[in-house]
């Protein structure tokens, strides 16, 4: 069977939902890849010309990095483990994509910093970049994570 790939870019504005849906719809096997800037925070030698290739769980583990990174300059002051608000509490919830709950709980924290609800309109925003390379690191995420099961 021949894979076909699709590139998220930046741009792009689609869940990780609507992809699920596609390709169940498609009948026949894609395959998903999330490009996402580089940023200062991934580790200067996963970019660095002199040294190899970075490992999968490198680029994992920076995407990890960043992503939390994010959360904790823009989520963490309404959604820590003393306020709680929506009753989501982001230092408690593990970033376990193979379990099927907390999957569900990362969809929903990508697809509302995607369309804009968080961080809500009242708190300072992300800029334009920050909110992709987060919607995108994200989403590579869960698309991995869905395609090892």
């Amino acid at each position: 069977m021949k894979n076909s790939y699709v590139v998220l870019t930046a741009g792009a504005l689609l869940s990780v939902f609507s992809l699920r849906v596609a390709a169940l719809g498609a009948g026949t096997e894609k395959k998903y890849v999330a490009l996402a800037p580089v940023s200062k925070t991934v580790p200067k030698k996963t970019v660095s010309k002199a040294s190899s290739k970075p490992t999968a769980q490198e680029i994992r583990a920076a995407n990890e990095k960043a992503i939390h990174k994010f959360l904790d300059d823009r989520c963490l002051s309404c959604h820590d483990t003393e306020t709680q608000k929506g009753g989501l509490d982001l230092e408690k919830l593990k970033f376990d994509l193979n379990e099927a709950r907390t999957f569900e709980m990362w969809v929903k924290i990508h697809d509302k910093v995607r369309d804009g609800q968080m961080p809500p309109p009242k708190k300072e925003q992300p800029t334009p970049q920050e909110r992709a390379a987060f919607k995108n690191r994200l989403a590579g995420a869960l698309i991995s994570a869905q395609n090892q099961t």
